[in-house]
């Protein structure tokens, strides 16, 4: 699946592409370091994916994933945060994408991807 990963730190993006490239379900093609950055690369590039930061300055990771939905492409966003997800809760409700908490995102994110990967090979959505 062609990939976009979207984080304010460098350090946490490049970590989290060399750990996508291992997995072999995922090519990352872009970074970005905001949300208005990943909405132009998502714009332009079309990514079946983009894995983001709930927390970046300016937009938030929903507010991000709100603008890539109404673009109205089958571009999946996976959302993660370092904090627990109940002072989310209002925000995820209607959210068609998935949550990680940060500090269980290589564990988790693996299984997902393969959801994704086996839910578009049957042309769901």
């Amino acid at each position: 699946m062609r990939t976009i990963i979207v984080d304010d730190h460098q350090v946490f993006r490049t970590t989290l592409r060399e750990f996508l490239s291992g997995l072999k379900l995922v090519e990352v093609i872009a970074e970005a370091k905001d949300g208005k950055e990943a909405i132009e690369l998502t714009k332009a590039l079309k990514p079946e994916l983009v894995i983001m930061d709930i927390k970046m300055p300016e937009m938030d990771g929903f507010e991000v994933a709100d603008k890539i939905y109404s673009l109205k492409g089958d571009t999946k966003v996976i959302l993660y945060t370092m904090y627990e997800m109940d002072s989310k809760i209002n925000r995820m409700k209607g959210f068609q994408g998935f949550f990680l908490l940060k500090d269980r995102l290589y564990e988790d994110l693996p299984k997902i991807l393969k959801k994704i990967k086996e839910n578009s090979s049957r042309g769901l959505k």
